[in-house]
C-alpha cells in the first residue's frame, strides 16, 4: 500500500461502534474481545489527549487508547484484568506520573503501511509535551508459543531485541526504542501465541521533571 495522508482525531462517543468494529476485527485471534463503551468514555474524560484516532478518507483505520498510571505500580507484573479494571482508572489517573498504552489497533488492510511509525510518533509527543516519565505497555510476545518449552519469556525478549529470534509485535516496539522493563506471566490466558504472556515495554521522556502531578496538555 502507498504512503495515505491520515486525519487525527482525539476519541470521542460518536466513534464508539467504529472503534468496536476494528478491535473485533484486529483481535479475531483471541476471540470476541473489545472495549466497552464505559471504558472508552472514562479513558476519554481522563486523558482526553491519550485516545487518538486515525482516518483515511473519514474511514476509521486505526486508533491508540492509553491512560495515565503510576510507573512504580506498573513497572511490577500485573494483568490485563488490572488494565482494564475500571475502579482503579481515577486513582492511577490521579497518582500517576506515566501513561500506559492500552491497545494500539491497526485495520488489517492498513497493517502493511508505515501507519505503525505515525501512531507511535504521535502517541511518544503527547505523552512527552504532558511531561509524563514513561510510555508504558505490554507487547505481546506472538511466537513465543514456539519457543515457551525451552525459554523464559524474558530470554526470548532479549533473543528478539537481538534479532535472533522473529517477533513483529515486539520488534516492532524495539524499532522505535523500547526498552524491556519486565515481564507479565499471567497477563492474558486467552493470548495463546504468546503463551499467556506479555513483556512490559516502555520509553523514558528524556526531559522529564519530576512534579508533584503530571503536567497534562489539552
Amino acid at each position: 500500500m502507498t504512503d495515505t495522508s491520515f486525519t487525527i482525531r482525539n476519541y470521542c462517543s460518536v466513534h464508539y461502534e467504529e472503534v468496536k468494529a476494528l478491535m473485533q476485527a484486529c483481535f479475531a485471534d483471541m476471540g470476541s474481545i473489545y472495549s466497552t463503551y464505559e471504558e472508552l468514555e472514562l479513558l476519554s474524560s481522563l486523558y482526553p489527549q491519550g485516545q487518538i484516532l486515525f482516518f483515511a478518507d473519514d474511514e476509521l483505520v486505526a486508533a491508540n487508547f492509553s491512560r495515565i498510571v503510576p510507573f512504580d505500580k506498573y513497572k511490577l507484573r500485573h494483568t490485563q484484568v488490572d488494565c482494564a479494571n475500571l475502579d482503579l482508572f481515577r486513582d492511577d489517573a490521579l497518582n500517576g506520573d506515566s501513561v500506559y498504552g492500552l491497545d494500539v489497533i491497526v485495520k488489517p488492510d492498513y497493517q502493511s503501511s508505515k501507519i505503525g511509525k505515525q501512531i507511535v510518533k504521535e502517541f511518544l509527543d503527547r505523552v512527552f509535551r504532558g511531561n509524563f516519565k514513561y510510555m508504558l505497555g505490554i507487547s505481546r510476545i506472538v511466537n513465543y508459543h514456539k519457543y515457551a518449552d525451552s525459554m523464559s519469556a524474558l530470554e526470548y525478549a532479549e533473543e528478539v531485541k537481538a534479532r535472533k529470534i522473529n517477533d513483529p509485535v515486539l520488534g516492532f516496539h524495539f524499532s522505535y526504542g523500547c526498552e524491556i522493563i519486565g515481564d507479565s506471566p499471567d497477563f492474558n490466558e486467552m493470548d495463546v501465541a504468546s503463551a499467556g504472556e506479555g513483556i512490559i515495554i516502555g520509553v523514558k521522556n528524556p526531559e522529564y521533571i519530576a512534579v508533584q502531578t503530571a503536567k497534562h496538555v489539552d
